[in-house]
């Protein structure tokens, strides 16, 4: 659940750090990015734990590869994310992904996500049959 409350913490700050209120200030800026490495630590020892757990099978299991993929990515990007900071920034965003390994993870969670994607096309049709109501 730390991992959970961290990834969507990490989500909130990235969405944040973008309004003006931060990147007209160089100094709350310049915490974010501090706040921003921290979480790049967190995400770098928890991969180090699950390559302790797992091993070599790490690289074959796919949800693994790519949570490996975007933290060394982001290590390697980390000195150039002055210079090409729209790209960095994408790429943060896919550490987002790790929140749905988790879920899927989760019986109850995915049956809860596997119930809401099944009633989405009902939902249409409620909102169709209230636009007609509204409109007549």
């Amino acid at each position: 659940w730390i991992n959970i409350g961290l990834i969507i913490l990490n989500a909130l700050m990235m969405g944040i750090a973008t309004f003006n209120f931060v990147t007209e200030y160089p100094n709350r800026s310049r915490a974010f990015q501090i706040l921003d490495v921290l979480f790049l630590f967190f995400f770098t020892l928890d991969l180090t734990i699950e390559y302790m757990a797992w091993g070599s099978y790490m690289l074959r299991d796919g949800w693994l590869l790519m949570d490996f993929t975007v933290v060394a990515l982001n290590w390697l990007l980390l000195p150039l994310q002055h210079q090409v900071y729209d790209s960095v920034q994408v790429l943060k965003a896919f550490r987002i992904l790790r929140l749905l390994r988790f879920i899927l993870k989760k019986g109850s969670l995915k049956q809860v996500i596997v119930t809401f994607l099944n009633i989405i096309p009902h939902m249409g049709s409620c909102l169709t049959l209230l636009s007609i109501i509204f409109y007549i």
